[in-house]
């Protein structure tokens, strides 16, 4: 005897039989085509977006020039004031009272210097050869006429005979003094 055995689901018989889905792939089909119409509208707005980026990233690349030309125009602006202005701060324009004071300050220091090592009153040679005073500095005043070097018991003293090269006369600069600014 034979026993007939059942068929589990799903079997031959079952797929041979007719598709009651076709509705359901035809509209699955339908899905596909608007989902690749959309995917064809991104692709199309992503070129776009990227045309926008380039043009947007070549007007920034562009505004370059005008930084460069702000840059140059800053360049000459600022080297024409400092022409206009250099003059008025350059040593030539300080009065020669003040750089002869300023020397005597700087030969006072080297002379006090000197009498502590030494027994004598020095003349600015003596503080040149010494080494207390550049070569390069100035030996005369600002009227070339030479300083004067005087040494008391506790105290030296530094004076140029100004601008008329006669000691004694109220133009006189000296080191225990600063000079007078005359209008």
């Amino acid at each position: 005897m034979r026993r007939s055995r059942a068929r589990p689901a799903g079997t031959l018989d079952e797929v041979a039989a007719p598709m009651p889905y076709r509705d359901d792939i035809a509209a699955l089909e339908i899905k596909l085509r608007a989902l690749r119409e959309a995917r064809r509208e991104l692709d199309v707005s992503i070129a776009e977006t990227r045309r926008e980026l380039r043009r947007h990233y070549g007007a920034r690349r562009r505004s370059w020039g005008g930084v460069v030309i702000a840059l140059v125009v800053l360049a000459v602006t600022g080297l024409a004031s400092f022409f206009l202005v250099a003059p008025i701060f350059s040593p030539c324009c300080v009065p020669p009272e003040d750089t002869t004071y300023t020397a005597i300050q700087t030969i006072k220091g080297a002379a006090e210097l000197y009498v502590a090592r030494s027994d004598h009153c020095p003349t600015v040679e003596d503080l040149v050869d010494r080494g207390l005073l550049n070569g390069d500095q100035q030996a005369t005043d600002a009227w070339d006429q030479p300083f004067r070097i005087e040494c008391g018991a506790y105290r030296v003293y530094v004076s140029s005979a100004g601008a008329d090269g006669v000691y004694g006369t109220s133009d006189d600069i000296a080191s225990w003094r600063r000079p007078s600014r005359q209008p």
